[in-house]
């Protein structure tokens, strides 16, 4: 444990280093965050980590063939998913460690897991397929071969399609449960940009023929396509509204209509946009650049909230937490928490080498992220956990999903009381997703009583009467 000293005052928020691990080598793949606060991380000394999240302290280590570069996924019952270069995806358990199985691809496994909703395990490898491995045992479920490198799988739709893009130029549409393909529609180059979902299933994606794709998420019909200067890396984030936000190598972030593709603003940087951008709660958007700066642009116009220049490239992907604050890594070895009103500095922490690493945000407000350094590092913030916005991470949320949350509307609710021993609610005009019915007598602690309650024009319950005055809600699940 080690003390740094900086020009800024961190009275104000309480800044402090909680805790720093030291891995074997280079620490670029992000924290995953698992249900009981362990940290889960990769390292290029090939192996995967379990951490406590408020000690530090190891809970349990693995070793794998290869670098681990990916970012872990973690499953509905805590198994850790996740792949490396030694050609294999592993599934471990939360707890212990304990290998549960392993699967062999044909190449490296770089890109991060995807869980669906069945438990099913999807991933990408350089062998130029698409996996899906059954999440308990490791079957094999289905293969799916694209030409080339399967590059930017996956993103999951609502209805359990997978999307991802390939270096052979398509983007392709793969039924989740069959893997056969629903449908392809080809760019003009290779696509490395995730792709993100719409509200309404539009899939959007950026390729490297400059050009950002809007498609029909059902049948892969192009909806619109807007051509930038230059290759489009930077996966797009999408907006309360359905503005796709996207980034591209001629140095510009681009905010573009979600139905029309129409051009609403765009903003020009001084060099590259590599980092994805990320949404706050009032619609700003930050991102970072190859100039060395990171920005906070108007939502609606573009213009200039602020921009903050730290010592090197920046190509972390800002996440914001619960009080707006924005958390970024930079190339300069720092990792930066900014005012997302006014892009004060709060605070600096400095690492010993590069932070490509995007950070994570605990439930309690802790920002967990790796360096080139060889560590991972746990920092006290002022924030309560993530921000409730739009998009306030890269992927959307923790479970990187790629999938935009659903449009709010206002439901009814009606409670009527048929008898002294029984209450009926009724709902209607639900949005898109699924809700949980949740009972308090204070306000304070709420029990669910009913879950995975589903859109449909009425949706009525019955339950029993409480003795006691009893207050109920209607709460949307997070994915």
């Amino acid at each position: 444990m080690f003390i740094l000293a900086f020009a800024c005052d961190f009275s104000a928020v309480g800044q402090e280093l909680i805790w720093e691990f030291e891995t074997g080598n280079a620490v670029s793949s992000s924290p995953a965050i698992g249900a009981d606060g362990t940290v889960y991380v990769g390292s290029t000394d090939r192996k995967v980590y379990a951490l406590d999240g408020r000690t530090g302290a190891k809970r349990w280590d693995f070793k794998t063939g290869g670098w681990v570069t990916s970012s872990p996924a973690i499953g509905a019952d805590g198994t850790v998913y996740v792949g490396s270069y030694d050609n294999k995806v592993y599934a471990l358990d939360g707890t212990t460690g304990a290998k549960r199985w392993e699967f062999k691809t044909g190449d490296q496994v770089a890109s991060p897991p995807a869980i669906g909703a069945d438990g099913t395990v999807y991933v990408g490898s350089y062998d130029n397929k698409v996996y899906a491995l059954d999440g308990t045992t490791g079957a094999k479920r289905w293969v799916f071969t694209t030409g080339k490198v399967a590059s930017s799988f996956p993103s999951i739709g609502a209805d359990g399609t997978v999307y991802g893009g390939s270096s052979d130029r398509k983007v392709y549409a793969l039924d989740g449960t069959t893997g056969a393909k629903r449908w392809v529609f080809t760019t003009g180059s290779s696509v490395f940009s995730s792709p993100a979902i719409g509200a309404d299933g539009t899939v959007c994606v950026g390729s490297y023929d400059n050009k950002v794709y809007a498609l029909d998420g059902t049948t892969g019909a192009k909806r619109w396509v807007f051509t930038t200067g230059s290759s489009v890396f930077s996966s797009p984030a999408i907006g309360a509204d359905g503005t796709v936000c996207v980034g591209s190598y001629d140095n510009k972030v681009y905010a573009l209509d979600g139905k029309t593709g129409a051009k609403r603003w765009v903003f020009e940087t001084g060099d590259v946009v590599y980092s994805s951008p990320a949404i706050g709660a009032d619609g700003t958007v930050y991102v970072g650049s190859g100039d060395n700066k990171v920005y906070a642009l108007d939502g609606k116009t573009g213009a200039k909230r602020w921009e903050f220049e730290t010592g090197d490239v920046v190509y972390s992907s800002p996440a914001i937490g619960a009080d707006g604050t924005v958390y970024v890594g930079s190339y300069d070895y720092y990792v930066y928490a900014l005012d997302g009103k006014t892009g004060a500095n709060r605070w600096e922490f400095e690492t010993g080498d590069q932070v490509s690493s995007s950070p994570a945000i605990g439930a309690d407000g802790t920002v967990y992220v790796g360096s080139h350094d060889y560590y991972v590092y746990a920092l006290k913030s002022s924030s309560s956990g993530p921000a409730d916005s739009p998009w306030p991470m890269f992927g959307q949320n923790a479970q990187r999903t790629s999938r935009a949350k659903p449009k709010l509307t206002s439901p009814t609710i009606q409670i009527n009381q048929p008898n002294p021993t029984q209450i009926t609610i009724s709902f209607k005009d639900l949005s898109t997703g699924t809700y949980s019915l949740q009972s308090s007598v204070n306000l304070l602690s709420w029990q669910s009583i009913a879950n995975d309650i589903s859109q449909t024009d009425n949706v009525e319950l019955t339950i029993e009467s409480a003795e006691e005055k009893t207050f109920y809600r209607l709460k949307l699940n997070e994915d």
